[in-house]
């Protein structure tokens, strides 16, 4: 009993520092994280190297993940961006494994822990902001060395009575066992990065061999996607091809590391004697490295292949107005308020071309056959889908001067939108104006070029001119 509440009590510690370094750590970054996510990732190799950095910085590949989701479901990163991302997350994660190897079984907690959560503890009560949050993160680290401490401590206890050849993992049955539990001890500590530093320190300690630790990560790897594939729940269709492309990179990845387990454990054993590596947990980490980049190095060639499979298994049903509008990124205000900027966009564009047709088709030019009853649908299908984003935009919580007035901008351009909308809804004439002479046809040809200048100004960003020309529209 005292050696079970031991590894709970040490599972424990190790989870409360890893969520005190990742609230750290983004604490002390800031927005400079969704910047960097936004601007560094252009192609695949580059969203990789960013998702890898972030992961790094944060140490939490869920925490980038479900980041990633939440900016691929505003738009702001397309889906082959985010699938680089997800690649690059699953490698940045497995730097606590070598934390753990190097240090966390190598030093003693009153010469490396405590001192940490005593000098992060004073730095968190009498400093203020990034000094504050740092103390956060140096607190983390202290309680995630306390948390192996415990771990090694109950673990060596263990060793004593289970008995490691009932899971020896060499037959397939044995094998697809001890992936199972790699996949359930990542859902109950609802962290990979937990489970990976719980299997060393298992291992360290002469409870299991290597290759069942091997087994075990790569269902750690796979259990992961649980938090992801959550989240994605009730999401947008964006949202849920990121999930799905995680769940179908790391069970895939695993799904061919079984297959070449023979092939890697002798590569393993010879690099342990070339190097003179004779540390299990120094291999472990090596071989969590490896299952990563192994994964990067197979699907990255297919990468496109892979989202066009994605796109095709997981449609777009929504209108390409509200495709982005995600209840998951209500939480993130500068996210969410880019989210509805970009379907406000898409709203105007939209309306402005519909009305585009309609005063063509009153004036009889270029109507391209449209009916004015097949054009005033549209309208107030249009009409519909903006109070889609006035109600997502309501949602939001201002945090911030900057995000208050972008706020009251987009609710104001919606209101003029609608006001539009309704006006155009209400034109109606008896015959087309064809002749030149009618009193209504030159503001109908303002009226038009006016919508000329606001799409122009729409692929420019020029929000204060579209801002500018909408008024004019709902003045007329």
């Amino acid at each position: 009993m005292v050696t079970i509440i031991a590894v709970i009590g040490g599972i424990g510690f190790f989870l409360l520092g890893m969520n005190l370094i990742t609230d750290g750590l983004k604490s002390i970054a800031g927005d400079t994280l969704r910047i960097w996510l936004n601007r560094f990732t252009g192609g695949p190799i580059s969203a990789i190297a960013t998702g890898t950095i972030i992961t790094l910085l944060v140490q939490s590949s869920t925490a980038t993940t479900l980041m990633t989701i939440g900016f691929v479901s505003a738009g702001m990163l397309s889906f082959l961006q985010a699938v680089g991302v997800i690649f690059g997350a699953n490698l940045g994660t497995t730097s606590i494994g070598w934390i753990v190897s190097f240090f966390g079984l190598k030093f003693s907690i009153s010469e490396f822990a405590l001192p940490l959560i005593g000098i992060g503890m004073l730095l968190k009560q009498f400093s203020k902001e990034k000094f504050a949050h740092t103390g956060v993160v140096f607190t983390g680290f202290g309680l995630l060395f306390v948390g192996i401490q415990f771990l090694q401590e109950g673990m060596s206890d263990l060793s004593k009575t289970i008995d490691p050849a009932k899971y020896a993992g060499d037959t397939f049955f044995s094998m697809l066992l001890l992936v199972f539990i790699g996949i359930v001890m990542t859902i109950i500590m609802q962290s990979s990065s937990a489970a990976v530093a719980t299997t060393i320190t298992v291992l360290a300690s002469g409870v299991i061999h290597l290759e069942q630790a091997v087994l075990l990560v790569i269902g750690q790897n796979i259990g992961t996607t649980l938090t992801t594939a959550i989240a994605a729940i009730g999401a947008s269709t964006p949202a849920k091809r990121t999930a799905l492309s995680h769940i179908l990179f790391n069970v895939g990845t695993g799904i061919i590391t079984l297959a070449c387990l023979p092939v890697i454990m002798k590569g393993l054993n010879s690099l342990s004697q070339i190097m003179s590596l004779d540390d299990p947990a120094l291999l472990l980490a090596l071989f969590h490295t490896f299952f990563s980049l192994f994964g990067i190095m197979i699907f990255t060639p297919f990468i496109r292949q892979f989202t066009n499979m994605i796109a095709w298994m997981l449609p777009e049903k929504k209108s390409s107005i509200t495709q982005y509008l995600d209840d998951s990124v209500i939480e993130i205000p500068s996210v969410a308020i880019e989210t509805a900027t970009r379907a406000l966009k898409e709203a105007t564009k939209l309306t402005l071309t519909t009305m585009a047709e309609k005063l063509n088709a009153l004036t009889l030019r270029n109507s391209k056959n449209l009916s004015l009853q097949s054009i005033d649908e549209k309208l107030m299908y249009i009409q519909q889908e903006t109070e889609e984003i006035r109600n997502f935009v309501e949602e939001i919580e201002e945090t911030s001067s900057k995000t208050k007035t972008q706020y009251i901008s987009i609710l104001h351009a919606l209101d003029h939108i609608d006001r539009m909308i309704r006006l155009t809804l209400s034109a109606k004439v008896d015959r087309p104006l064809i002749n030149r002479d009618d009193e209504v046809y030159p503001v109908i040809i303002q009226l038009l070029e006016n919508i000329d200048h606001c799409l122009l100004a729409l692929e420019e960003d020029q929000i204060e001119t579209i801002l500018e020309n909408l008024s004019v529209f709902a003045e007329e």
